[in-house]
């Protein structure tokens, strides 16, 4: 297979795999193989052909497109992954401590809210929005620490706090109730959309 070949198909991997939030352990086999049909399996660093090892250049395992894979040994390896960790353990605490100012939580809110049109989940939102952050706040944060600040403002679930950051005087209140009579549904469709809205409006939906 030719350069151009293998990269459209790690292309097609590396947009099979935008949307899940882990991965088995290591790298596909399949894409070690294809990998040095067009990269000759030796160290980037000292040249060494044994216990070389596939590494992500920009820490993602998510790209697998063939200028951001390179062979490591495994020495090599560790040091690229430290580097890398360094990076990004440097800008983990940056976000949910940092002064937001008005204008910065509106310029956030509406990030979320166009994200959220286009019907993408939560996850997927703070992923898109910790990408562009550099750009939108000035600083790279992580998705993580995006996701606290969203609930920790309550920019998310119809401004309810999120259920890690629910303060314990909130978890104590009790919804308000509305019952409804066991019979009272023509069909289960009917039941699944009364429950839904009751719930939506904040009730707690119960049946007699």
């Amino acid at each position: 297979m030719t350069w151009d070949e293998v990269d459209a198909r790690l292309l097609q991997e590396t947009l099979r795999v935008q949307d899940k939030p882990y991965r088995t352990r290591g790298n596909p086999s399949w894409v070690l193989k294809m990998v040095a049909l067009v990269k000759v399996k030796r160290c980037c660093k000292c040249k060494c052909t044994h216990d070389v090892e596939l590494h992500h250049e920009d820490g993602n395992w998510k790209n697998y497109r063939l200028y951001n894979l390179n062979w490591y040994c495994k020495q090599h390896h560790q040091e690229a992954d430290n580097r890398i960790l360094h990076i990004k353990e440097k800008t983990m605490s940056w976000g949910i401590n940092m002064k937001w100012t008005v204008d910065m939580k509106a310029l956030f809110k509406q990030h979320i809210q166009e994200y959220q049109a286009l019907g993408y989940k939560s996850a997927k939102i703070f992923s898109e929005i910790s990408k562009n952050s550099e750009t939108i706040f000035g600083k790279p944060i992580t998705a993580r620490n995006l996701q606290k600040t969203a609930y920790k403002f309550q920019l998310m679930r119809g401004n309810a706090p999120s259920k890690n950051t629910t303060p314990s005087s909130v978890k104590t209140q009790r919804l308000s109730e509305v019952i409804f009579e066991f019979g009272s549904f023509s069909s289960a469709t009917e039941f699944l959309e009364t429950k839904r809205l009751v719930e939506a409006a904040g009730h707690r939906f119960m049946l007699r």
